[in-house]
């Protein structure tokens, strides 16, 4: 289920009780006025939800985290409206909704560190003084909250480096077949 911004408190159990995936995609929900999906219920009913985009007014699953807890936000009058019981870190417990989510929707063996899971890591700018205020229970929270910038490093898919130091092993090679690409496309 791709928005599901309108849905009613039946639809929304119905949702869950199908096991179906609510894919929510808040800064393109933003940008088109589609209205703010009931996140709050839905993961406290124990739905299972992705974040994602899919009109590219923003690409950075990081934003769309933040867009997700600030909606809920500004509907309820309150901070820290998807952190659980479970899990005091809204960070935390939205990286990890929406980890498990997205690898159940893409079936994909990933989502989590476990034995048997594809290795699928990132490693973050240790250096980024965004990071330095917060321990490490609340190392996720700093990055989807405390700054704009793009704190990743180093990014393994399945078990392989394909970005060291910020940079994509083929960035350069992508960025010249691009602009040929465009090239030819305006001739």
């Amino acid at each position: 289920m791709i928005h599901a911004t309108h849905i009613n408190e039946q639809e929304r159990k119905g949702i869950i009780a199908s096991k179906a995936i609510a894919g929510i995609c808040p800064t393109t929900e933003a940008n088109l006025g589609d209205g703010i999906f009931p996140t709050t219920e839905f993961l406290a009913e124990k739905g299972t939800l992705a974040i994602g985009s899919d009109s590219h007014i923003s690409v950075n699953p990081v934003e769309e985290l933040r867009w997700l807890e600030y909606a809920q936000r500004l509907i309820k009058q309150q901070r820290a409206i998807l952190a659980t019981e479970n899990e005091a870190s809204v960070g935390r417990n939205l990286w990890q909704q929406a980890a498990l989510g997205g690898a159940q929707s893409t079936n994909s063996n990933t989502g989590e560190l476990a034995v048997g899971k594809q290795a699928d890591l990132l490693v973050l700018n240790s250096e980024d003084v965004a990071l330095f205020a917060h321990s490490d229970q609340h190392l996720l929270d700093s990055m989807i909250f405390a700054s704009q910038q793009n704190m990743v490093d180093d990014v393994m898919v399945n078990g392989e480096w394909v970005i060291k130091a910020g940079k994509h092993l083929i960035e350069q090679q992508a960025k010249q077949e691009f602009t040929q690409l465009l090239a030819s496309l305006s001739a």
